[in-house]
């Protein structure tokens, strides 16, 4: 593997150590943020694409993107895939309602600040080192 490839891998592994999930419900739920929905039971959700309206029963999860919060209603815009109609693969704006209640997870991915400056640290001091190795 080449240096470039590794630093590149290290990167990528350790921004990715630097997310959490929080909880996003209850409100304030951001429209355009990504989130993950979790029913406790399997649920009928509500597919929507333009006029078009379609039910798919038994959905334990989805992810997608905020499109609206109405009181307790929630709008996601999810990849065509997860909506289960194959006549629309590939369509990239499928809504999907959902009410929200206690049984109904929502999470989010952020960003922990305190690990991402601590990884900044280590990845200047990891430069630092491999400047001073390479210059003798």
């Amino acid at each position: 593997m080449r240096p470039r490839s590794t630093c590149l891998a290290l990167f990528i592994t350790t921004v990715g150590g630097c997310t959490r999930t929080v909880q996003a419900w209850p409100p304030p739920i951001v429209p355009g943020s990504e989130v993950h929905v979790r029913f406790a039971a399997p649920r009928v959700v509500v597919f929507e694409h333009g006029r078009v309206k379609d039910s798919v029963a038994r959905v334990r999860e989805l992810d997608g993107h905020v499109f609206a919060l109405r009181n307790d209603t929630l709008v996601l815009r999810v990849d065509s895939k997860q909506s289960g109609n194959a006549s629309e693969a590939g369509t990239p704006d499928v809504l999907a309602t959902i009410a929200l209640d206690q049984s109904t997870s929502v999470t989010t991915s952020k960003v922990d600040g305190w690990k991402f400056a601590y990884a900044l640290l280590a990845g200047c001091v990891l430069l630092f080192v491999a400047a001073v190795f390479s210059g003798s």
